[in-house]
């Protein structure tokens, strides 16, 4: 993970608003890229209660859905084809109480600084259902029929469907995660007795 502080790309300084999961192997990525984001957004990200979700859509595509603490939901959908060749490796199978991690990055799309970074450890069963759907990307008739076009048709037949994330929470086959409640080092200090 980049370190807070610092510019995500010291050759940009500048980046379109969004969110952008990726999967590589057992790596997970959500980078977020929020215009001028508050304190608060700061710590929401950083320390606040963090819940996902995630869909598989009868076209193979997969919708990675996010809120921090009481925000609405947002998502971002994902592709094994749209990352480049040598980083399309299928993810693990997940057996026993195996948990995958994701890491977070919040970048304020108007500077390029990275103003807060997470990790967190999701459930046996969404790490499961993660890789199962990520791995059914490498199927040939996945692999055979994609092309940029029709996925980005495919997403708006989906956001036709779906128009807020919440929506797509409440979809046959989505699945939720609650990270871990993680609590601040500072609250942490106060809590020490002497």
């Amino acid at each position: 993970m980049r370190d807070v502080g610092t510019l995500y790309n010291p050759e940009k300084l500048k980046y379109a608003a969004g969110s952008y999961f990726d999967m590589s192997g057992e790596e997970s990525t959500l980078e977020l890229f929020w215009p001028s984001p508050s304190e608060d957004d700061i710590r929401k990200v950083q320390y606040g209660r963090a819940t996902f979700g995630l869909w598989y859509s009868n076209y193979g595509d997969v919708y990675f859905l996010y809120h921090f603490e009481d925000d609405p939901w947002s998502d971002s959908v994902f592709s094994t084809m749209q990352l480049a060749p040598e980083k399309r490796i299928r993810p693990p199978k997940i057996y026993g109480h195996k948990r995958l991690n994701l890491d977070i990055t919040l970048v304020d799309a108007d500077s390029g600084i990275v103003r807060a970074t997470r990790q967190v450890s999701l459930s046996v069963s969404f790490s499961r259902k993660m890789c199962a759907s990520v791995n059914r990307q490498f199927s040939e008739r996945y692999l055979a029929s994609w092309n940029l076009e029709d996925f980005q048709k495919r997403c708006r037949e989906i956001y036709a469907e779906y128009p807020q994330s919440v929506d797509i929470t409440r979809a046959p086959g989505c699945i939720i995660c609650q990270a871990p409640e993680i609590q601040p080092f500072y609250l942490e200090e106060k809590n020490v007795q002497m």
